[in-house]
């Protein structure tokens, strides 16, 4: 038994009693092998047995051998041939290795009884009757182009190996190496990655449900493109989720707004059907969230039985079972989401909403004066949820920014070479874009803090006369909500409407080429760099607006100098941000100048699309905005220069290019010429301020 934090410790006893049958493809002959696990590497190996291992012992004298010897603990298990041939195997430099597998590469094992009930030989012997088998679904890296193997895309390699008859009566030798290949796979367990977690180290139970939600016309391919969601969901999605053993439900959306509209709660009627009402948004969890499971006995460790007669997987296989909609999502441990941004755009909305129907704050329209308990009920209420759920995407739409940067930031933890010695990352947001690299970090369960933000936009409303303030272009930012009352015979109120961001923010030039290129949609990504050109260089327009942030804390003496975050902080110890009222003064600490810019760019990670790396200094869980501004006096041609180096993530070094980080914000645009786009998606009219929730969201990603 080694210290903790160490590997689980290989059985060597029942390692030296099993057998796996190999055939020569060359002349067809079976031989013996053993796995072994070599410690220097992690790997597990195939490797030849000794000659003197194949005697020619009888199947009854190999039979007493296997019931005399049962465990590691067996005081004569040191003086067995088999045992001492294994050891001295194990030692062996020149061993022949047959094949092998990593562990870290694996996101299912079991042990399979397969067998034929039309074999005439049935009751002649177990070896014609049934089949033993270890499969282990495994999916290393291919060796990439420039020879460094992290960069590869994974693919399938799956192992099945035979079982010798002889060597495996009970099974239990077999149970025994499956399940140390299961705890050194890290499988049925979800390890949380975010080194700001109190709980970083403890093992919790895996999510043993997820709910998969597809977007058919993602992308812009329709519903039966390759690359769709529909399609990615049959050949590789339902494939390996159900390698790991994991179940799940699919729900394809059907419209706008479907997915959600899924997030809303569910209660059972007395017939059974489901209705949308309010209960506890927190999932029952009879056994506690810090209930470890410290049994030895792993799930699937039992052999499964597979007929080899009539067998109808492959057919269903092409079939997507959809979601009733019955349950509530609090019955499930993930959400998994396939489709571009705007589908996980839509389930944060809907989870959002369904917060806010749990909170004492039940109305989404509320006066700029209302009281700030409302929103720290509201807080309460999602961070409630969303410590009950995971969530996972899979890349199957137009920019996919979300899936890109949380590879990336599984690349930056697989390999911690790629950061320089101050931290940064040196491989130039080339991390590996791949549906299959995104369900293998959802199989294997590994997940990290997401920072997620709290929007309001402020907008105005004239109720008896339906004025339109945004006609009225007020250069005083202070009064532009005031305006409208002096030319109306009513009192206008300002509304706000809330929303979940996980991505960006946009308005100006960037906004501009995400929405106005909506025209051209069927040319995909291209669309936007076309409209760039259209909008930047051919037919600039001048955005003028007024921007106010709050600045990180200092650190070290925990001065308050100019620029200075004033903490205020919870019981939990969240820090609690005083976020600005229209038409007040600015609490203190706040910064605030009003400009003429090109782009407004808010960064909450790493990548706005898979060939944008926006922002190469950010990281998932840094709890800051990241700012991109871009002046109105940069020339056409310095624009154009800085936008060709999107892609490398080059531009933050032109001088162009403003970066400022803060922890909150707010944005007044002075001028009716562009749009709110927030994550892709676009906003109703007026200002926006921002703030991060504080738990944030938990994303399959960071794989060790």
């Amino acid at each position: 038994v080694g210290n903790e934090g160490d590997p689980p410790c290989w059985p060597t006893a029942a390692a030296s009693r099993i057998k796996i049958l190999i055939k020569s493809k060359a002349d067809n002959q079976t031989s013996h092998c053993r796995l072994f696990y070599n410690r220097t590497t992690g790997a597990i190996e195939l490797v030849h047995c000794h000659d003197n291992d194949n005697d020619d012992a009888t199947a009854q004298q190999q039979q007493q051998q296997q019931r005399t010897i049962y465990d590691d603990s067996d005081t004569n298990i040191e003086n067995e041939p088999s045992y001492q041939s294994y050891v001295a195997t194990s030692t062996d430099e020149h061993r022949i290795v047959v094949d092998s597998f990593h562990p870290n590469d694996v996101i299912g094992a079991n042990l399979s009884l397969e067998y034929n009930a039309n074999n005439p030989n049935t009751f002649h012997g177990m070896a014609t009757y049934a089949v033993a088998k270890f499969n282990i679904y495994s999916y290393p890296r291919k060796p990439s182009s420039k020879g460094k193997n992290k960069n590869g895309k994974r693919s399938a390699r799956h192992k099945h190996y035979t079982l010798d008859s002889k060597c495996c009566e009970d099974f239990a030798d077999a149970r025994s190496i499956l399940q140390t290949i299961q705890k050194l796979s890290k499988l049925h367990n979800t390890t949380n990655n975010n080194n700001n977690n109190k709980n970083n180290n403890q093992r919790k139970k895996a999510p043993s449900k997820f709910l998969v939600i597809l977007n058919p016309f993602s992308g812009g391919g329709g519903p039966n493109s390759k690359s769709g969601a529909r399609n990615v969901y049959l050949k590789i999605v339902k494939p390996m989720l159900e390698e790991a053993s994991v179940e799940h439900d699919a729900l394809v959306t059907e419209r706008g707004g479907h997915a959600r509209e899924r997030m809303y709660v569910r209660e059972k009627s007395n017939d059974g059907k489901s209705n949308d009402g309010v209960r506890d948004g927190a999932r029952d969890d009879d056994d506690g969230d810090d209930d470890d499971d410290d049994d030895d006995e792993v799930e699937d460790s039992t052999p499964t039985q597979r007929n080899n007669g009539n067998d109808s997987t492959e057919s269903k296989r092409d079939s997507i079972t959809t979601d009733d909609e019955t349950k509530d999502i609090s019955e499930y441990d993930a959400i998994i989401a396939m489709g571009g941004d705007g589908i996980q755009f839509e389930i944060f909305q809907g989870i959002h909403d369904r917060s806010c129907s749990q909170s004492s704050s039940s109305s989404s329209t509320t006066t700029t004066e209302s009281n700030s308990n409302d929103s720290n009920n509201d807080d309460n209420a999602l961070e409630t949820i969303l410590s009950k759920l995971k969530f996972g995407i899979v890349a199957c739409g137009t920019y996919n920014g979300l899936v890109k940067s949380l590879l990336h930031w599984s690349a930056c933890h697989d390999d911690d070479d790629d950061d320089d010695d101050d931290g940064n990352d040196n491989n130039n947001g080339n991390s590996n874009f791949d549906c299959v690299e995104s369900v293998f970090q959802i199989c294997k369960g590994y997940a990290s803090t997401l920072d997620v933000a709290a929007y309001e936009v402020l907008s105005d409303t004239a109720t008896a006369t339906g004025t339109d303030v945004n006609a009225n272009n007020s250069t005083n930012p202070t009064t532009a909500i005031t305006t409208a009352t002096a030319k109306t015979t009513t009192t206008t109120t300002a509304k706000s409407k809330s929303y979940l961001s996980f991505l960006s923010f946009a308005w100006g030039l960037i906004a501009d080429c995400d929405f106005e290129s909506e025209c051209l949609r069927w040319l995909g990504p291209l669309r936007s760099d076309i409209w760039a050109v259209y909008r930047g260089i051919l037919f600039r327009r001048q955005y003028r607006g007024r921007f106010s942030y709050l600045p990180p804390a200092t650190r070290g003496d925990g001065s308050t100098g100019e620029g200075a975050m004033m903490e205020d902080k919870d019981d939990d110890g969240d820090v609690v941000v005083e976020m600005p009222r229209v038409g007040k003064p600015l609490p203190d600490g706040w910064v605030s100048f009003e400009e003429e810019f090109l782009v407004f760019w808010v960064c909450n990670t790493s990548h706005a699309a898979y060939n944008m790396y926006t922002c190469p200094m950010a990281r998932i869980n840094d709890g800051l905005f990241h700012v991109l501004i871009v002046r109105s006096s940069c020339s056409r041609l310095r624009l154009l220069q800085m936008l060709l180096k999107l892609d490398s993530g080059g531009h933050i070094d032109c001088d162009v290019c403003e970066v400022i980080d803060c922890v909150a914000y707010q944005f007044e645009p002075l001028s009716n010429v562009s749009y709110n786009v927030l994550d892709g998606e676009l906003l109703e009219d007026g200002i926006v301020q921002a703030r991060f929730i504080p738990s944030g969201a938990q994303f399959f990603c960071g794989e060790k």
